[in-house]
């Protein structure tokens, strides 16, 4: 079953980044996936993320309706280092996620572990 992109109203197609199944509008590179598959991802060492990869804008945040439940999805910030600003669905634990955003949440990822690993050396 396909599902549209609800902010180009295109269709999704389904892509592996990191071996993980995600949807992905190829319009406005957008991307819907599993809480589960963002954890994947971010653990995952496939692709080197490069450090000075940007920020995402921080503009106005837009009401975006789930692409697989079709209700008002929710704004939540995910991160530690590099703060993003996500949508989630309570329904059906889906996230999406903006051009840019996955990149910037597993540099701040990448970065936290090896800050992590250097302090266990201290």
């Amino acid at each position: 079953m396909s599902i549209q992109c609800k902010r180009c109203d295109t269709p999704m197609q389904t892509v592996f980044y990191e071996g993980v199944a995600v949807k992905l509008c190829f319009s406005c590179k957008g991307m819907f996936f599993s809480e589960e598959s963002l954890i994947a991802i971010e653990e995952s060492r496939e692709i080197e993320i490069p450090a000075d990869t940007p920020i995402p804008r921080n503009g106005p945040e837009v009401r975006r309706d789930c692409p697989e439940c079709d209700i008002v999805m929710k704004k939540r910030k995910h991160g530690k280092i590099r703060v993003t600003m996500i949508d989630y669905c309570q329904s059906c634990s889906g996230i999406w996620l903006d051009k840019g955003e996955l990149a910037s949440i597993q540099l701040g990822f990448e970065i936290a572990e090896n800050n992590k690993t250097r302090n266990q050396f201290r």
